[in-house]
């Protein structure tokens, strides 16, 4: 049996990748070209071996050579690759499907790095702020028949799954013209008001079921938790692209539509920053703010077709660094409560090319012990049959890690903590470019290994929504 497979994606410049994934009939070799289209290629050859030999499951070498490539293949296809007969007939078609969308559209996302000058020292004049809320982005689509659709960031069309979520329901129940996206954040609560993305897993996660869903959403409503939309922009209007208009201007249509009759789905905002606003918000335990700018080229957002996001029009400034990696490497512990379990983690990120960086390594952190079996499980290892040394994952996952710097002159962390796994988060989002930025407290701007005691103490159980009454 042959295997061969044709991908290609847009990159960032404007031209095309193109992959080659092949393994001819009866050969044990994964053989790989790819390049700019009509440019020199690059070539590899892997070799592969038969598993579990002598065994009901035993693959013989050209059967695992073409498990491999299919995995490689669906791999490519998370980073926002595709099929190339689907991307040229998407190319000459030329118009925007809502129905389903694209599976290679890609919204633009607030960026690390802000403009040049931005700093508190150097104030936010100009600046339109609103609270940084740690939920889970989705897209409502509607679409030209006027009907609703829930997508993840990832293009996973989740629409089964959480149309018997109370306040996902409501909120399609508003009125928008036919052909429009509005990206917003689903945010859950728990009992001490302390935003929790990672337990609302088992609600977006695609690969669960609309019961279990339901289940998980009336556990954590039970357990004195509650959830949250609140609306963040407006990418397509009444079947027109409005991100390249300013954001005062899309402001406009989320005012009218959303914020005017349901004021609960706006985030807590103000026309500027102050040294006195920015201390309160960290005592309550915010994890900071997006900043925008109302009009102008630095007020517009984007969209891409080739899986990977242009990040301009908002920045985020936290209160400590934190950031999105991708697992793709892992270590067994050998002592402690961590002997037999995944103890240490490669962490990295893409380049602009898709190449995979190393950004240096990680322990669990905030993983409990009984998950590190579910993640070998996801990551695709069996942890009774490995040996000592790293092992390369079959499945990369994306991570929340903090950390105290970046190293100088390296992409490696210095003191990285995985806080949390975001299967809401695609790989493909890991993207090298961002730079940590962190919002220094006004009396704390000479020493930034401060800055995080302000959100180290117990978060206080106010209702947000007063804190600034």
């Amino acid at each position: 049996m042959k295997y061969e497979i044709h991908l290609k994606q847009q990159s960032r410049k404007g031209g095309n990748k193109v992959l080659l994934i092949r393994v001819d009939d009866g050969s044990n070799v994964i053989y790989r070209e790819w390049g700019l289209e009509g440019k020199k290629m690059q070539t590899s050859t892997k070799e592969v071996q038969g598993k579990n030999i002598g065994k009901s499951n035993e693959t013989s070498p050209h059967e695992q050579a073409v498990i491999e490539a299919k995995a490689i293949t669906t791999r490519k296809i998370k980073e926002g690759y595709r099929n190339a007969e689907d991307a040229e007939a998407q190319e000459e078609s030329r118009e925007f499907q809502f129905d389903p969308l694209p599976e290679n559209f890609c919204p633009s996302k607030p960026i690390n790095d802000p403009p040049k000058g931005v700093s508190f020292a150097g104030g936010y004049e100009g600046y339109f702020a609103e609270r940084k809320n740690n939920g889970v982005n989705l897209l409502q689509v509607t679409d030209l028949q006027g009907a609703k659709h829930t997508y993840t960031r990832g293009i996973k069309d989740i629409t089964h799954l959480v149309d018997g979520i109370p306040e996902i329901r409501a909120f399609n129940q508003i009125e928008t013209k036919p052909g429009s996206i509005i990206s917003y954040e689903f945010v859950y609560y728990n009992a001490l008001s302390q935003e929790v993305p990672k337990d609302m897993r088992g609600i977006v996660n695609e690969r669960t079921s609309a019961e279990k869903a339901k289940a998980r959403y009336q556990k954590l409503v039970d357990g004195g938790g509650r959830f949250k939309v609140i609306v963040f922009d407006c990418l397509f209007w009444n079947n027109h692209d409005v991100t390249g208009w300013d954001y005062q201007k899309r402001r406009f249509i989320l005012d009218k539509v959303f914020f005017e009759q349901h004021p609960e789905l706006k985030s807590h905002s103000v026309s500027q920053l102050t040294p006195d606003i920015i201390q309160k918000a960290a005592d309550v335990g915010w994890e900071g703010w997006i900043l925008r700018k109302l009009t102008g080229p630095e007020s517009t957002i984007e969209y891409t077709m080739n899986g990977k996001p242009y990040r301009r029009g908002a920045w985020k400034f936290k209160y400590e660094y934190t950031d999105d990696y991708i697992i793709w490497e892992a270590a067994l512990g050998d002592a402690g409560r961590l002997k037999g379990k995944l103890a240490k983690f490669h962490l990295g990120k893409y380049d602009d090319d898709g190449t995979l960086i190393s950004c240096g390594w990680a322990g669990p952190g905030n993983i409990p012990t009984e998950e590190l079996d579910d993640l070998a499980t996801k990551l695709g290892v069996d942890t009774t049959k490995m040996l000592p040394g790293n092992v390369v994952m079959t499945e990369v996952i994306t991570v929340e890690v903090k950390f105290q710097s970046k190293q100088p002159g390296s992409n490696a962390l210095e003191f990285p903590v995985i806080r949390e796994l975001r299967p809401d988060k695609e790989p493909k989002e890991c993207l090298l470019e961002d730079k940590p930025v962190i919002i220094g407290l006004p009396e704390k701007q000479e020493a930034e290994t401060e800055v995080a005691v302000a959100v180290s103490n117990p978060v206080k159980t106010l209702n947000h929504n007063e804190v600034f009454s």
